[in-house]
This record gives C-alpha cells, sequence and structure tokens, in this order.
C-alpha cells in the first residue's frame, strides 16, 4: 500500500492511509513569457530561467477512532514530502488548502490533501567531501541533473580561497565557520557571520558531471555536504 511522509511522520502511523495508488510527480514546467510584438506574425518566447510550483494532491482514507487534532496539527504548513513511490528523493511541500478534515472524515472517511511542491527533488542521502591543505582537483557528479548548492564546514584560523567552476568565495573562519550555499548565508552557531565572508554564495554551486574544485590557504580542515538535485 503506497504511503507519504510529512514533517518526518509516516501517515499509516496516524491512521491515513492513501485512498488510490499515489500520482507520479510530474515534471515543473519552465517560467516562460510570451511576448506578442505588433506587427510580427507569431510571437516571441522569452525564457525566465526559472521554474513554476508544482500542485500534486493525495486522496486519504482514515481508520476508525483517529485523532483528528493530532493530524490537523501534523497537515499543516510547510515540510519535507517523501513519497512511497519514489522514496529515494524528497520534495519540499506547502499545504495549499485549508483542511476541515474533521468534518470530511465524519461524513466522508476520506479527505484530499493539496500540497504546493518546490520545483526540484532532493536526494535523501546526503554526500560528504572533506580536504585538507591546498586543493586542486576535479569532482564527478553522476545521476543529479540540476544544480547543486553545498553546505560548508571550515575550521582554522586564517583566509581561505574557494573556487569552485570559476566562481569563487575569500573566507576568515576565525576557528569555524558555515557557509550556506543554498540559503546565501555564512553563520557561527546559528549567528549571522556574513561578515567574515567576500563573494557571492548564490554563485558556489555543483553542477551535475565534471566540477573543478580549488582551495588556497592555511585551514585545519574543510567539510562539504550536498545533496543530488533532479527536475
Amino acid at each position: 500500500m503506497d504511503k507519504f511522509i510529512f514533517k518526518n511522520i509516516t501517515s499509516s502511523d496516524m491512521g491515513v492511509y492513501v485512498k488510490n495508488k499515489l500520482a507520479i510527480v510530474p515534471r515543473a514546467e519552465k517560467n516562460v513569457e510570451k511576448i506578442n510584438i505588433p506587427g510580427k506574425n507569431g510571437c516571441l518566447f522569452e525564457d525566465k530561467n526559472s521554474y513554476k510550483d508544482i500542485p500534486y494532491s493525495i486522496e486519504c482514507n482514515t481508520k476508525k477512532n483517529v485523532d483528528i487534532n493530532k493530524i490537523k496539527e501534523w497537515l499543516n504548513g510547510s515540510g519535507e514530502l517523501i513519497l512511497s513511490n519514489n522514496k529515494d528523493v524528497f520534495y519540499k511541500a506547502y499545504i495549499f488548502n485549508q483542511l476541515d478534515i474533521e468534518t470530511m472524515v465524519r461524513f466522508f472517511k476520506s479527505f484530499q490533501i493539496d500540497f504546493i511542491l518546490q520545483p526540484f527533488a532532493f536526494s535523501r542521502e546526503k554526500f560528504v567531501k572533506k580536504f585538507i591543505g591546498t586543493v586542486d582537483t576535479t569532482m564527478i557528479i553522476t545521476d543529479a541533473t540540476e544544480k547543486m548548492y553545498p553546505l560548508f564546514k571550515i575550521y582554522g584560523s586564517e583566509e581561505i580561497n574557494i573556487t569552485i567552476n570559476k566562481e569563487s568565495v575569500k573566507v576568515n573562519p576565525d576557528q569555524y565557520i558555515t557557509l550556506d550555499c543554498e540559503m546565501q548565508e555564512a553563520y557561527k552557531d546559528n549567528e549571522n557571520a556574513n561578515s567574515f565572508i567576500l563573494g557571492d554564495l548564490s554563485k558556489i554551486y555543483l553542477k551535475p558531471g565534471l566540477n573543478e574544485i580549488y582551495i588556497i590557504g592555511n585551514y585545519d580542515n574543510i567539510e562539504m555536504e550536498y545533496r543530488k538535485t533532479y527536475l
């Protein structure tokens, strides 16, 4: 039987069961603007280099005597969504509809959840690569289809320079620092540390296939974490 996990809670553990087979999540559509030009046949299309959110619904049944309040608390807001028909990845999801679960369960013993998914899926497996000393290396990432924004944990006391695919950032770790390239933030123990870096973290990403990595400077060690990303 199909099931799903939302906010690290499995549907069957809450007495909620998928009514029909889970649908395959469709590929996200590109954001493209259609432009009509007076006096010109046809039209032009401008690619915005971004993707639309994905609507995704799950119809559910419940067992008898479920705790409606716990279900309402669980099926609310945003979280990671894992589907049993593609369990190696997760989606960043938000529940769009305001569920009147109590009424639906009382009269119909079923209800529908309408999710909004971010365009990409992410591997549940987290990949970690460690660096020590001056680095001049290449790394090949297979299977992924989209950019991957890494998270760096850097330990050391002197300025270093990290370059990935010809884009660079300078860092003064001052003992240690974390760089989150997806969130474009640097921090120490949850405190903002953007003043310790120079460069644009949004340009520091891994790509499917071959990646060139250069790290110059005197540091103790660096850990780079990333998840494979799929369209």
